[in-house]
């Protein structure tokens, strides 16, 4: 990265390790171009008002937009708090320093990490090279499970106070008030909600030694180039946490057979305990009643596509429920295999 001087005499960003010469590239085929007022106002913020930049159709919480050749603006979600956004930063500032290839934001030229426009939050970011992997076919299970391993003890090291609004444990979460939208819904939603409640209470009033974990880990939040792993990205759900969770829901998104890899990755030559293969089972469920009381509050509160988010926690409920014998089973089978 370097700083340049633009023709109006702010000081702009460029990334010079990018491949590209020249001028900035054209979208890929899809990529819109967007050039609001507000845009053109935020990017003025760094120096980049003669910037196009083009919207790319990632993610549902922020919103992104390619800027020229090696940057990549996002907007937060109306819902992100300023703590919340401090704490993402500052969680891949201390990860990048360990050598971890996450996206670190570039200040604006007021030395800023978040710009406000409208009553919305911004901030740029260089762009990381690669390809995302796909959540439900991992490319490389096992070392899926090896890096995540490896991501908890640098997580380990890493002291960051989380804000009041963070994700909360997981497990901790059967006594949220939020959950307590999940008591009016019919079966069977409501009774998997009093047996993750009584499986995850031995848990919760027991001591619970936390650490920051991914919150979101899968596949998708992975960029591979030339097959090897080239960014680690969506620290959304950064959280103090139990490290068995982020195995939860890593090991609930892709097929059993790549399930198992991923925790037989994660738990290296060992067998998981019975203990862990519990807490496991307890945190997919919990995750999948999670989502649907999470989505249900912030429909209550005006998201209009919660309603969506909501199947999808009720579909992955099921999917913990059905498949947990035989992933089961195949994590025993594949960590003494």
């Amino acid at each position: 990265m370097r700083t340049v001087k633009t023709a109006s005499g702010a000081t702009a960003v460029q990334i010079v390790h990018s491949p590209h010469r020249g001028p900035p590239l054209r979208p890929p085929r899809g990529v819109l171009w967007c050039a609001s007022v507000t845009l053109r106002l935020v990017l003025a913020a760094y120096g980049l008002e003669n910037v196009r930049p083009y919207r790319v159709g990632a993610g549902r919480n922020n919103e992104h937009w390619y800027v020229g050749a090696g940057l990549v603006l996002r907007r937060y979600g109306p819902f992100r708090s300023d703590a919340a956004i401090g704490y993402e930063h500052a969680i891949v500032g201390q990860l990048r320093e360990r050598g971890w290839p996450v996206a670190v934001p570039i200040p604006s030229d007021a030395g800023r990490s978040v710009v406000v426009a409208d009553g919305r939050r911004y901030s740029l970011f260089p762009r990381l090279a690669g390809r995302r992997g796909i959540p439900a076919r991992p490319r490389q299970p096992k070392e899926l499970g090896r890096l995540l391993g490896r991501l908890h003890r640098d997580l380990a090291a890493v002291a960051v106070a989380g804000p009041p609004d963070t994700f909360p444990r997981i497990l901790q979460m059967p006594a949220d008030p939020a959950w307590q939208r999940l008591d009016a819904l019919d079966d069977p939603v409501r009774r998997k909600l009093a047996e993750v409640r009584a499986a995850a209470g031995p848990f919760a009033r027991g001591r619970l030694d936390g650490q920051l974990v991914h919150g979101d880990w899968h596949d998708g939040n992975i960029l591979y180039q030339g097959g090897t792993v080239s960014g680690v990205l969506d620290f959304d759900f950064a959280h103090a946490d139990l490290p068995l969770v982020d195995v939860a829901i890593a090991t609930l998104i892709p097929g059993v057979e790549d399930s198992a890899q991923i925790a037989a990755g994660y738990f290296g030559a060992r067998s998981p305990t019975e203990h862990e293969l519990d807490l496991i089972a307890t945190a997919q469920r919990a995750r999948g009643l999670g989502h649907v009381a999470f989505f249900i509050d912030r429909h209550a509160d005006g998201d209009h596509g919660a309603l969506d988010q909501i199947r999808i926690g009720l579909d992955l409920l099921q999917r913990a429920e059905q498949r947990w014998p035989a992933l089961r089973a195949t994590i025993m089978h594949g960590t003494t295999g």
